[in-house]
């Protein structure tokens, strides 16, 4: 997998990533190899590379391999902690609504 990061934020993530350089001839970007790459196209906006020559009014987006299990791993640790929260959450507001009952009967 590979993560591509804005401003240093994460932007996307993809199994593979759309390298793009501009054909000469119409000034169309194309899709290429890693290596022939001028620029990538995430979304069908095209972002400069670093260490390539800049292109005018475009972002520079940095592309960096990563483990795609860990990433998996740590969101679906991270759902099952909110989904924990999410359930102590209803349990406090069904006590609440007891209590509130209780209070309104006297």
């Amino acid at each position: 997998m590979y993560q591509i990061t804005v401003d240093d934020k994460i932007f996307y993530t993809s199994t593979a990533p759309n390298y793009v350089k501009k054909k000469l001839e119409s000034g169309a970007w194309i899709k290429t190899s890693k290596d022939d790459a001028d620029a990538i196209s995430v979304f069908g906006e095209i972002y400069s590379l670093p260490n390539k020559l800049p292109i005018e009014n475009k972002t520079v987006a940095n592309v960096k391999e990563i483990d795609g299990g860990t990433i998996i791993f740590e969101v679906s640790n991270k759902t099952k902690i909110n989904a924990l929260k999410v359930v102590d959450i209803q349990e406090a507001l069904c006590d609440l609504s007891e209590d509130l009952e209780a209070l309104k009967d006297g």
